[in-house]
């Protein structure tokens, strides 16, 4: 069996969504490989530790407003060993149970992705929604929409740059 068989979500490549990475009182862009309903595998050249806690906000052309989830990093690969292994390197966040209005949003935009079929995300209820986000606030700062936009156009994303991203250190 596969490790693909083995997943509870589908995954989808994130075409055309804007996304920033949000740990402790950092904010930067980021370019997202994969998503499902369970949680993201971001393009980083630098590993955060397993347990970390991340919030990403995540944007698309159209939107009003911006999606934010946050969760803990599962598994973390840096540039070097990536380099090594011939590989993207980066991190998998899982997501935290999300409010029902943001587990609606991501469900919607999964779709949008191509996600036809799999199970929802992990919802909380409205008191600790509130509760999660105020502690989420605490660890990240919330980055506006048109922010996000301004960073992700300033991204070099040629052949060069990519190969000096993923060159080892």
């Amino acid at each position: 069996m596969s490790s693909q068989d083995k997943r509870r979500y589908p995954r989808v490549h994130a075409k055309n969504v804007s996304a920033h990475l949000n740990v402790a009182d950092q904010s930067s862009p980021c370019q997202i490989q994969n998503i499902s309903a369970g949680g993201i595998f971001i393009e980083t050249a630098q590993a955060l530790p397993v347990g970390m806690p991340v919030a990403v906000n995540l944007a698309r052309p159209g939107w009003n407003r911006v999606l934010r989830v946050s969760g803990r990093v599962v598994w973390a690969m840096a540039a070097r060993t990536a380099a090594k292994k011939g590989t993207l390197p980066g991190m998998r966040f899982k997501f935290d149970a999300l409010s029902q209005a943001n587990a609606t949003e991501l469900v919607t935009l999964l779709k949008d992705l191509g996600v036809s079929d799999g199970p929802a995300p992990l919802v909380v209820d409205e008191e600790k929604a509130r509760a999660q986000e105020r502690d989420s606030r605490a660890t990240a700062q919330p980055v506006s929409l048109r922010e996000i936009h301004a960073r992700v156009s300033k991204l070099d994303l040629s052949p060069a740059a990519e190969d000096a991203r993923v060159a080892p250190s």
